[in-house]
């Protein structure tokens, strides 16, 4: 007579992949459903840099009594100065995350005297938008 055991000592092999499948199909969904914070992270990162690539504009300007301004080559922020009536690039401030589009109603400036050249800086990735805004008197904001 033959006999059989009462308890099983494991899974079987159709049982671990089974689990397994379940396991990836549960891993790729939610890697699916995180991609658009993913996204909205790059671009409220790519809004600070903007930001205070800015403020450092204006604080530059005032302590080094001449005019400032932020300037975007391809993915780079530079800050630049004015000196004998040209731009002149000082400092690469950061580089921003692929995919984020910056353009500008106007690139602001800021002169000595703390006035600004106002404008308004528009960051897109995907269907994420955030703005920048510079006003007249320098006041720098996100609306």
């Amino acid at each position: 007579m033959i006999q059989t055991p009462t308890e099983r000592a494991g899974f079987t092999l159709i049982e671990l992949l089974l689990a397994l499948a379940l396991l990836g199909i549960l891993l790729g969904l939610g890697i699916v459903s995180l991609s658009p914070l993913v996204a909205q992270s790059h671009l409220d990162t790519a809004t600070s840099y903007l930001q205070s690539a800015l403020e450092e504009a204006q604080i530059r300007a005032l302590r080094n009594l001449r005019s400032y301004r932020v300037q975007l080559e391809q993915q780079e922020v530079w800050l630049e100065s004015k000196q004998s009536s040209r731009w002149q690039a000082e400092q690469l401030w950061e580089v921003l995350p692929e995919g984020v589009s910056v353009t500008a109603t106007r690139w602001p400036s800021f002169s000595a005297s703390g006035f600004a050249v106002g404008g308004t800086l528009t960051l897109q990735l995907e269907d994420w938008t955030r703005q920048v805004r510079v006003s007249p008197v320098g006041r720098i904001y996100q609306p």
